[in-house]
């Protein structure tokens, strides 16, 4: 999508440019007394508290087409930071934690700062971006596991996991561990598992979304719910902004209901956008590596042969053009992908990483423009 600027905008993974719609839903939910705390007992605050329980339960509907717990959060990072402190006390000190190293980087640092080393087991990744499933298997049968940490839609590959056959797999080893999902780049841009593969913790954020900065933690376990109250009481998360609350629900809910249509476009976007670079990285000389397989219609990440992403998303930047070069929270990483390079891709190809990642608002006639953008930073290299 073009930006007021005419830049090109495609890097929606890191955040998705506002949406006019939205803005004007969140202003009118604003101007309806939504500066009032809900946390006051007069009338207008009991008012307030039950349009964030109305939120609360588009949100669930939403995303697990059921009624579940929901805890506000101002960004993605921040949930998880709380996230590591429920777990922390959830989980006894006899469990361990297995997570794939696929993860946000805010999830990985959420976990080894809230476990020891030992209680931490990192899930082997193969060559497709998949976890092992065999190993993951004997895991859940030798290892007392009290949580699965496995992300939706990775971030810089778009790899989408198979969270029914997770659980699956859990549920034939007889694993009582709890399940938690980081949702962000997958609520609304990809069908939602959440009950059917009876996931227990998930995480998705506005940020991704073209809406007002807020973000949610949706959990079924009851005994979860005392630990949230007592974090909230302590301070260690600030009062929601009802109005951002309720813009959420209502974006979620409208993505949801053009899942289908958007998923289909955004699907014949990234293969036609993918032939034209196939046709660029041939007119060079040079190798691509696409990472598609399984993947998220709204990611495309490849790797190039001879070249550095991140100087390359510093010369397309140049030239009006905005991609990634992996998660844009480590973008001044000096090291490869950690992603990839848990997929066994050599370091050398890893940081020739590029990530495009679309919107329902990108079109196909935007891609001759990227290609001649993007033919001519590989002519100056």
């Amino acid at each position: 999508m073009y930006l007021a600027d005419h830049t090109l905008f495609l890097d929606n993974a890191a955040a998705m440019p506002a949406e006019r719609t939205f803005l004007e839903y969140y202003t009118t939910c604003a101007c309806q007394d939504g500066y009032v705390n809900q946390e006051s007992i007069y009338t207008l605050a009991m008012k307030n508290r039950a349009r964030l329980m109305e939120a609360e339960k588009k949100i669930s509907r939403a995303l697990c087409n059921a009624e579940t717990h929901v805890y506000w959060m101002s960004t993605g990072s921040e949930s998880m930071s709380i996230l590591g402190e429920v777990f922390q006390t959830l989980i006894p000190p006899s469990q361990k934690v297995i997570y794939t190293p696929d993860q946000h980087m805010a999830v990985i640092s959420a976990l080894t700062g809230s476990f020891p080393k030992e209680r931490l087991i990192e899930l082997p990744l193969l060559s497709n971006g998949k976890i092992d499933v065999a190993q993951f298997e004997h895991l859940l049968k030798t290892e007392p596991i009290g949580l699965v940490a496995i992300p939706h839609v990775v971030s810089e590959t778009g790899v989408v996991h198979d969270l029914n056959a997770i659980r699956a797999t859990m549920d034939a080893t007889k694993s009582s561990a709890y399940f938690f999902v980081d949702m962000v780049q997958a609520a609304g841009k990809v069908a939602s598992c959440c009950q059917s593969a009876r996931i227990d913790f998930a995480v998705c954020s506005a940020h991704k979304l073209g809406t007002v900065p807020v973000a949610v933690i949706v959990y079924r376990p009851e005994e979860a719910q005392k630990i949230f109250s007592e974090l909230r009481h302590r301070y260690r998360a600030g009062r929601p902004d009802i109005s951002a609350c309720e813009t959420l629900a209502y974006a979620i809910e409208r993505y949801t209901q053009q899942l289908p249509g958007h998923y289909a476009a955004a699907l014949k976007l990234k293969q036609a956008y993918q032939s034209e670079i196939q046709k660029v990285a041939d007119e060079f000389k040079t190798g691509v590596r696409f990472f598609g397989d399984a993947t998220s219609p709204w990611i495309l990440s490849f790797c190039l042969e001879k070249y550095q992403g991140a100087i390359l998303v510093r010369m397309l930047g140049q030239q009006s053009v905005c991609v990634g070069s992996g998660s844009a929270c480590q973008s001044e990483n000096p090291n490869p992908s950690y992603v990839l390079t848990a997929m066994g891709v050599p370091r050398t190809e890893a940081f020739g990483l590029l990530r495009l990642s679309f919107s329902p608002h990108c079109t196909a006639d935007e891609i001759p423009y990227f290609i001649e953008k993007f033919r001519a930073v590989l002519s100056a290299y």
